[in-house]
């Protein structure tokens, strides 16, 4: 059954106070538009895509950033496109969210991941913001 919760998953790469940070923030921008937040992050791949198959449908929309950083860039983004690819059937929006911007020359990260009738959107390059702009983007989309 699904809530009035957004959830957030962060892989590799987003430790320390710069995921306390952003969690912050989220949690603010959630409690502003009247949506509870569950901000997970974890260094190991299966477990995030475990999150995605099995905690998805419990929610009424997802961010993802899957690598916090090009030097973190070691997420196998098939397997998650799959992951993702699996959930379609909820209806859940979803938005993968990346900190840098990924098309620079010399990024390691891929994406963004293209994921066929599902609503996903893609934000880059906007650091902490773009969490923010996903929050907001899921909240105008939700309240439609």
């Amino acid at each position: 059954m699904k809530t009035n919760n957004i959830l957030i998953l962060n892989g590799p790469g987003l430790t320390g106070p710069i995921v306390e940070g952003i969690e912050d923030a989220c949690q603010h921008a959630c409690q502003q538009l009247g949506f509870g937040l569950d901000f997970r992050q974890s260094e190991d791949e299966k477990e995030i895509l475990r999150w995605i198959e099995v905690n998805s449908q419990a929610f009424s929309g997802l961010v993802l950033c899957p690598v916090a950083n090009s030097e973190a860039a070691t997420f196998d983004f098939e397997r998650l496109s799959a992951a993702i690819k699996s959930i379609v059937h909820l209806d859940i929006p979803i938005i993968e969210v990346h900190l840098e911007n990924i098309f620079l020359t010399g990024s390691k990260i891929t994406g963004p991941l293209q994921v066929p009738g599902s609503e996903t959107g893609f934000i880059a390059g906007l650091g902490i913001h773009g969490y923010l702009l996903a929050i907001k983007s899921l909240a105008t989309k939700l309240n439609a």
